[in-house]
């Protein structure tokens, strides 16, 4: 019974991390990504129901917490903080 609830929490851990990172970080990736390419990628505004497409919500997501650290680098860095 143990393992189970401990495989339970994993599993919902695991799932409300990767939720939290593609939901936090997917719309400054987007929005980055449609003024770097003049509007051609990503052409979607969201996952669809295939694996390539959840491939680009995480290469977008992984664009967005780039941008997200540089600002705040860039943020520190100018004396602001």
């Amino acid at each position: 019974m143990d393992f189970v609830l401990h495989l339970l929490g994993s599993v919902s851990s695991f799932l409300l991390r990767l939720l939290g990172f593609q939901l936090l970080f997917f719309w400054p990736g987007w929005l980055v990504l449609r003024l770097l390419t003049l509007g051609r990628y990503p052409r979607f505004l969201g996952p669809r129901r295939n694996a390539t497409a959840y491939e680009d919500v995480e290469l977008v997501s992984c664009i967005g917490l780039l941008t997200v650290v540089l600002a705040l680098v860039w943020w520190a860095h100018s004396g602001a903080g």
